[in-house]
């Protein structure tokens, strides 16, 4: 017996749910903190929540006539914009995490992936034409993607020493590998299936405790310390020295202003010349350098 259109919606508004908690919380620890993981996980949770949205509309009107046209055009509007933006923020955001570098010719290729494909659901809209084979288009793209992220997580997990976020990473990776073909599937036959918001459910959950792991100070971090070496070697400043290592027990840039008597811009200014210096991104980067010895 097939469940009804309302039935069927549950999973989906638990779904959505997840997905503003999730955006509201990354938003409001990139506000806070100024971390470009927040940023690309608020983008990534808001690519979801498009497609969630449309689909959500799509299972509504299954069960009532739609009653305003308009409606379904800025959904699919939604839709479009978020999953364009998902070709270009998903990578550069595994290349965050997995401490790889996204240089220009990636970011061209992530951004061409991402523009072709809001073009082409643009002129799926304003043509009504039903053309059937932006799918193909869209879900090939979709796949190069995925792939690319597989990659990059299974060439560089080594690089990652902190035994928490490999377990993060690692729970992750799992996930995706069941899902994808359950996900690709539903893409492509373009159903309501619970494997969509199933997924989404359990990425808005990890996504919010990564980024929690992510603030908060290493299980191990008595043993990470700045030898005389590392500092002589980046030319690493006593003021430098100082916030590396309040950045290592965890503190936020607010507490080490606090704790040194001088304003954030200024903490904020010595963040950027410390990671200048280490030609790094972010503090996960500068513990994983510190511990690696180099």
């Amino acid at each position: 017996m097939e469940s009804s259109p309302v039935i069927q919606l549950v999973p989906y508004i638990v779904a959505l749910s997840t997905g503003f908690i999730t955006i509201c919380s990354t938003v409001f620890l990139y506000i806070r903190h100024r971390g470009k993981v927040f940023l690309y996980f608020s983008l990534l949770s808001f690519a979801m929540l498009s497609k969630l949205l449309h689909l959500i509309i799509k299972l509504y009107f299954a069960g009532f006539p739609p009653g305003n046209g308009y409606v379904i055009i800025i959904l699919k509007i939604a839709k479009a914009v978020g999953i364009s933006l998902l070709f270009y923020v998903l990578p550069v955001l595994i290349n965050h995490v997995m401490l790889v570098k996204t240089d220009l010719p990636k970011k061209i290729i992530f951004a061409f992936l991402s523009v072709s494909a809001l073009i082409i659901y643009f002129i799926d809209i304003l043509t009504e034409s039903g053309f059937s084979h932006h799918y193909v288009i869209t879900n090939s793209f979709f796949v190069l993607i995925a792939l690319y992220c597989i990659g990059t997580v299974i060439f560089n997990f080594k690089r990652i020493s902190d035994k928490r976020l490999k377990i993060i990473i690692s729970t992750f990776f799992i996930l995706a590998i069941i899902f994808f073909p359950l996900l690709l599937s539903d893409i492509i036959n373009m159903g309501t299936t619970v494997q969509l918001p199933a997924f989404f459910i359990i990425i808005n959950i990890l996504s919010v405790i990564f980024c929690l792991f992510y603030l908060s100070p290493p299980s191990h971090k008595e043993e990470i310390k700045p030898e005389g070496y590392f500092q002589d070697k980046y030319r690493i400043t006593r003021r430098e020295k100082e916030i590396i290592d309040l950045i290592i027990t965890g503190c936020s840039n607010k507490e080490i202003s606090d704790q040194m008597h001088i304003s954030i811009s200024t903490v904020e200014k010595h963040i950027y010349s410390i990671y200048q210096k280490l030609n790094i991104n972010n503090r996960v980067q500068l513990i994983n350098l510190i511990q690696s010895g180099l």
